[in-house]
């Protein structure tokens, strides 16, 4: 299990957990639910199990990100015309 803690300034009723949690209160969760926890800042991961299961979600995270929205060169100018970085056209 994993610790997080509370730092919403108030007390927090958690319907996945039927259960209240006072403000700085530190409670154990699944290691692969911190993520979806510390995404607030109602949460923060307390324990080095906790801290790793964060980053390693978020590392998960954005390598699907990248891979969903790989980055592309455009191969033509709107008019058809080859791209380049320098015109040379312009040289004076």
């Amino acid at each position: 299990m994993a610790k997080i803690r509370n730092v919403s300034g108030e007390d927090r009723f958690v319907p996945s957990l039927s259960r209240l949690v006072m403000d700085g209160q530190v409670i154990e969760v699944d290691p692969d639910h911190v993520y979806a926890f510390t995404q607030s800042a109602i949460w923060e991961a307390v324990d080095k199990e906790a801290k790793a299961a964060e980053l390693k979600a978020e590392a998960d995270y954005q390598a699907a990100l990248a891979a969903a929205n790989p980055v592309t060169e455009p191969d033509d100018a709107p008019d058809g015309t080859p791209t380049t970085d320098n015109d040379e056209s312009q040289e004076g």
